[in-house]
């Protein structure tokens, strides 16, 4: 029984970190990755606004946090205009990193929210 509340509780805990999280990414507030920052933005195909494009710059400070802070985008993206945070990513953050496309000193990320129909 002991186990059973136990989990319970760190499941209820587990919850409120992502309302944290959610709560922080709807805000607006900035948020660092790895200790920096990092200058990221996301651009929505007009004819599918589902679909986006993430670009980072500031790749000197770390690639490591770059990363998340382009996956962080999408997720805010996804999340004010869809309500989730579900993407199915064509190029994402989660490849090798000899996989990740960048040019021009910037990181570019893209993918599709789903789930919102």
């Amino acid at each position: 029984m002991k186990l059973v509340g136990g989990l319970v509780i760190l499941g209820v805990l587990a919850g409120c970190a992502s309302i944290q999280n959610g709560t922080r990414a709807l805000s607006g507030e900035r948020q660092a990755f790895d200790g920096q920052y990092y200058s990221a933005r996301v651009s929505e195909d007009e004819a599918r606004p589902e679909r986006f494009v993430v670009s980072v710059g500031n790749l000197d400070r770390g690639l490591a946090g770059a990363v998340e802070a382009g996956r962080y985008e999408a997720n805010t993206y996804c999340l004010r205009n869809y309500g989730l945070t579900d993407i199915e990513w064509d190029l994402g953050p989660d490849v090798p990193q000899q996989s990740l496309r960048i040019v021009d000193g910037r990181l570019t990320l893209s993918g599709e929210c789903v789930g919102w129909v």
